[in-house]
């Protein structure tokens, strides 16, 4: 249902999400002082010295697609609510995963690559976290609605 507040956040997670799958999420300077390096995004390292692409960040690619598609998921279960904030636990455990993810291999590829600098991007997982916690947060509130209405009949 688009009017409850939760579906909205979820959305917004979405959105998050598909910016942040496509942003670069970090740049690598090198030691040798050359101004292009690599560039790192969720699904492959652009290395520009070499002119090359590395598949071995996809894993990056994997965590934020199922948190999507977790949200999605999440959108058309507004009949269950109890699996909807599961749902949106495990879509922030999702992106915790995520900066783990990301904070290894940024830091794996620090002897080749050089020095890593952070993109704005990386902070869109943080941005999703809250979202999702908005989300949860909404959800718990209707599920105490239809509890207190219940009672009363």
């Amino acid at each position: 249902m688009l009017q409850r507040k939760q579906t909205l956040f979820l959305l917004a997670t979405i959105v998050v999400i598909c910016f942040c799958l496509y942003l670069p999420i970090a740049h690598y300077t090198p030691p040798t002082g050359i101004s292009k390096g690599a560039i790192l995004f969720n699904l492959a390292t652009y290395n520009h010295l070499e002119s090359g692409i590395d598949f071995s960040n996809c894993p990056l690619f994997i965590v934020q697609s199922l948190s999507a598609i977790i949200a999605i998921i999440t959108i058309f279960l507004y009949k269950n609510r109890q699996l909807q904030v599961k749902f949106c636990n495990g879509g922030i455990i999702l992106q915790l995963i995520w900066y783990a993810l990301y904070g290894f291999y940024l830091y794996s590829n620090h002897d080749i690559l050089g020095s890593a600098h952070i993109n704005f991007a990386a902070c869109l997982p943080l941005i999703t976290i809250i979202l999702l916690y908005l989300a949860r947060h909404g959800i718990v509130a209707d599920e105490k609605l239809v509890k207190s209405m219940d009672r009363i009949r």
